[in-house]
């Protein structure tokens, strides 16, 4: 197992920054890669994909434990925060990332919050699994 680098947050928002740069230059350049180097691109790009999917929730997660979006000027409900700071967001999608972030606030979701967090599963993902416990809640045995 690879032990992950230890950054600062401001080192972190660099790198961001410095992706987000390539990330714009890489369309104009790919002819320049072979087939097996696009193929090589295209998972690193998914990789990074399912990162920065993890990092929405996390910080979504730190912004509602915080209490960021109601100390807002003026506040905001979690989705409106969300759509404020995310253009991807601004449209559509902010209830989605919302009610995942909030579930994985819940202790009992731990489980839930590690993957998501992590990457391993995809918000999608996520929202369908909560959808799937409400439903089989009440079909349970607390034991």
């Amino acid at each position: 197992m690879t032990e992950t680098p230890q950054l600062s947050y401001a080192e972190c928002v660099d790198r961001l920054r410095a992706a987000r740069e390539a990330l714009t230059v890489l369309p104009s350049v790919l002819f320049h890669a072979t087939g097996d180097q696009l193929g090589e691109t295209l998972e690193a790009l998914g990789d990074l994909s399912a990162h920065g999917e993890a990092a929405e929730v996390a910080i979504t997660v730190e912004a509602l434990d915080r209490g960021e979006p109601a100390s807002s000027s003026p506040p905001l409900s979690a989705r409106d925060w969300v759509r404020t700071h995310h253009r991807r967001y601004a449209v559509a999608g902010a209830s989605r990332l919302v009610d995942v972030a909030e579930a994985c606030r819940d202790p009992r979701h731990h489980v839930l919050r590690d993957a998501v967090t992590t990457g391993r599963v995809s918000i999608g993902t996520a929202k369908v699994t909560i959808g799937e416990m409400r439903l089989m809640k009440p079909h349970l045995n607390p034991e």
